[in-house]
This record gives structure tokens, sequence and C-alpha cells, in this order.
């Protein structure tokens, strides 16, 4: 919970396994977004335990953080500086193949080679600046593009795609069902689609922060 005597969350207790994919779902207010927060380490759990490929996710390191989880929000900030720098966050000692192996998986690599300079083209940042303004949905698919490059043990995925056209998140579902969980990456997505839900191995469903319902998407249809 955010004050004390007011949770949130009440008794949630799930698991992700290497390579599975699992659906989060709920009606606003459920409790979703503040699941992935104590995932991505930014709040301790008043009670029980949060574990992330075995670890606490607030005793990591910047540099193992970056090497075991990768986290898309909801919105995502972007600097004034070429796409390359966006993804790699201006860390040279990632490789430029990665970023491109990366944007590949994600869907990115079309619109991003379409620019005037390609992965050397500037892009406006989150405040106001110099540079080529992209849209909401390419800025989605950057950002996917970010989490993905280090190949992390963990993809959290907080309505990562409410921005995306029908066929540009399809691609983006598909990227991830060929790429992403054949990696052994776990997957965790905020579901705000039916269709993105479906995608699932297995659904949670949440409400008034506690689960629900757990199941296939067959199961729960």
């Amino acid at each position: 919970g955010y004050r004390a005597g007011e949770a949130v969350l009440r008794g949630v207790s799930f698991h992700v396994a290497p390579g599975e994919h699992v659906a989060l779902v709920g009606r606003t207010g459920a409790g979703k977004t503040s699941a992935v927060h104590l995932l991505a380490g930014l709040y301790e759990p008043g009670m029980g335990t949060v574990r992330v490929a075995g670890r606490d996710p607030r005793s990591l390191s910047d540099e193992e953080r970056r090497r075991v989880l990768g986290v898309v929000p909801q919105t995502s900030q972007f600097l004034t500086c070429t796409v390359l720098e966006n993804v790699t966050l201006k860390d040279a000692t990632v490789p430029q193949a990665n970023v491109v192996a990366a944007a590949r998986m994600s869907g990115a690599d079309a619109f991003i080679r379409a620019l005037p300079d390609g992965y050397q083209t500037v892009v406006r940042g989150s405040g106001k600046g110099a540079g080529v303004q992209l849209s909401a949905g390419q800025e989605q698919l950057l950002a996917l593009t970010r989490a993905l490059v280090r190949r992390p043990a963990v993809l959290l995925l907080d309505e990562a795609t409410s921005a995306l056209d029908g066929a540009t998140e399809a691609a983006m579902r598909h990227a991830i069902r060929q790429s992403v969980l054949p990696n052994g990456t776990a997957v965790l997505t905020v579901a705000h689609r039916l269709a993105t839900a479906r995608e699932a191995d297995r659904v949670v469903v949440l409400d008034h922060g506690r689960v629900v319902e757990e199941g296939t998407p067959e199961d729960l249809i």
C-alpha cells in the first residue's frame, strides 16, 4: 500500500516462469501497475516477498538491474539525442549490433531506418528541443527496444501497446512470441486489450487488490 493501514494488494501471489508469458488484467485501480512497480523494485512491500530472477529487485545494482529487468512503463521518457543513444541511454559499451537486434525484435527497425539518418537521427526528447518528433506509437516501440537491448531475464510491460494501432500491436505480440520468449525471458504484461490477454500462456485477474481468477485464456473465457 501507499499509506499505512490501506493495502492496495492483499495476499497476491503468482509466479512467471522463464519463457512464459503471463497477462495481468483487471479494472482500473485493481492493483496491476502497483504489482509491476513492486517487481521493478520501485517500492518495498510492507509484508511478503518479491523476487525477480531469484533476487530482491531492490537489492540489485544498476548494472544488475539493466541485465535482469527490462521495463516498458505506460509513459517513457526520451532524451534529445540520437535514436541509438536513446536506446542505450548513452551507454557506449552497448554495441550497435545489439541495438539493431533489439529493434528487429520489437518491430522498431523499419521505422528507424526510414528516419532521415536512421539510428543516428536526433529525436526530440520529452521536453522541448530540436529533433524529429516521434509519434506515440513509435515512442512505445523505441521504449520496448530499450528494454530488450540487454536481453533481460524478465520483461515487464505496463500497458506498453496502448498507443499502437492493431497491426503494429499484432506485430509486437508476434515478435515477443517468436524472439523474446524462446530466449527464456519471463514476460509479464499488464493487458488492456483482450487480444493481448489471449496471446498469453496464462492470465491472472486482479480485482480490488486480490487475485480472483487465474488460468489459460481459453479457460477464463
